[in-house]
Order: structure tokens, then sequence, then C-alpha cells
């Protein structure tokens, strides 16, 4: 990988550790990685090993209750470690703060926005042996889990309700404040390059909203490290 420039805004250990991820980026624990080294722009103390430990925790915690061979078991028991006993919610008070997109934050404060929450439901959950997808709906984002027997749409930002297609349009409908199509084009499945690349956007607008210009801008060169590894 070839670096273009050197950073102008971003701090240039989240920098360097961000672009030495996006090679692994097709893999969750690179996306995770990724994450976690957009966080250390702002929090200098973000350490991949502890998120991996929590994440290993959390999964620990549902597998010593799970003794079933139902998707359907496991996803209940998975819902009631994060979303009762852990209290992972969406931070509906204060939406546009950075910090819930920081994966870091969002662990230590059990609160984000859909994106990063899913994002943190995804590693547990594949912790697990369950698939989980991220759906890049417009406005928000979903998780699709994956099973033998069914598919499962989930949304995390509202304590993992679990949703049908007509359901998730209705919900993204009441968001947007408008009817939407009746179309699969709305549930995109996201990969992790435009995973990471929502959550640089998202970063970029909150900054920019609170005049913090330059972090804004740091934000937008850890997204062209991305665009320059495509291009390679």
């Amino acid at each position: 990988m070839t670096r273009i420039n050197a950073p102008k805004h971003c701090d240039p250990t989240a920098y360097e550790w961000f672009e030495k991820c996006l090679p692994r980026l097709d893999t969750t624990r690179g996306l995770l990685s990724a994450a976690v080294a957009m966080s250390r722009h702002a929090m200098k103390d973000a350490n991949e090993q502890k998120v991996n430990d929590l994440i290993a925790e959390l999964a620990n915690q549902v597998r010593s209750r799970w003794h079933g061979a139902s998707t359907a078991g496991l996803l209940a028991h998975l819902h009631h470690t994060l979303f009762e006993e852990a209290g992972f919610r969406g931070n509906t008070a204060d939406y546009y703060n950075p910090r819930n997109s920081y994966l870091t934050a969002v662990l230590s404060n059990r609160q984000g926005i859909p994106i990063s929450l899913t994002l943190i439901y995804k590693a547990v959950a594949e912790e697990l042996g369950l698939q989980v997808c991220g759906v890049n709906a417009p406005v928000h984002f979903l998780a699709e889990v994956r099973a033998p027997d069914d598919t499962f749409l989930v949304d995390v930002f509202h304590g993992g309700r679990l949703l049908t297609r007509n359901e998730a349009r209705q919900l993204l409908e009441s968001l947007i404040g408008a009817a939407l199509p009746d179309d699969d084009r709305l549930f995109e499945i996201a990969t992790h390059t435009k995973w990471i690349t929502r959550m640089l956007r998202n970063l970029q607008s909150a900054y920019s909203l609170q005049g913090a210009f330059s972090d804004a801008e740091a934000m937008r060169e850890l997204e062209e490290l991305i665009t320059s590894v495509e291009l390679e």
C-alpha cells in the first residue's frame, strides 16, 4: 500500500493504524479493527485488545446460558445479554455526538447510533457462530441475521427488535417522513468498505455540525485512504 500524503488533520497513529487495517477489511475482525483505529483520533486510549476482550466476554455470557439448537433461541439469549443486561441502546438524547460513532466509546457508554451498535452486535453474534450482515438502509442501519432455516432483520438501535421487511419499510418511512416503494434495494447489504465509509461520513457530518472542521477533515482523510487502496 502506498500512502499518497501524510495526514494534515488526522491523528498520525490513528491514520497509520487505519491504513494497516484496510487489507483485511473484508473480514469481521478487520472491520472491527478499522473502527477501533478510527476511535484513536479522538480517544488516545483506544485499545484493540480491550475491545476484543469485551466482545469475547459478551459472547461468553450468552454461550454460558444457551444450550439449545435453534437460531431463535440463541437470538433471544443474545438480545437479553446485549440489551437488557449490558444495556446497549440508541442514544436518542444526543444522537449527533461524534462519540456515538467511535466504537470504544460505544462499548464504554453502551450508547451509540445504529451503525456502530450494529457492528458490536455483528461481532458478538459471529463469536457465537451466527452470520450477520449490515443492511445499508436509507437514514438507518439494520442487521440481517442469516440462518439455515430463516433470515431475521434486527433493529439494534431500538433494542434489537425483530422486523419483517414490511415493518422495516414502515420504520424507514416514519424516519424519512415519506412513502417508500416496496423495493428490496432499500435493504442493500453493506460491504465492509461501504460500512466503514458510512461510519466515516457520519463522523464528518457530526463534526461539521459542531463546527469542528479539522476533525471532519481528519475523517475525510481516512476515507481517502480507502479510495487509494481501491485504486491500487
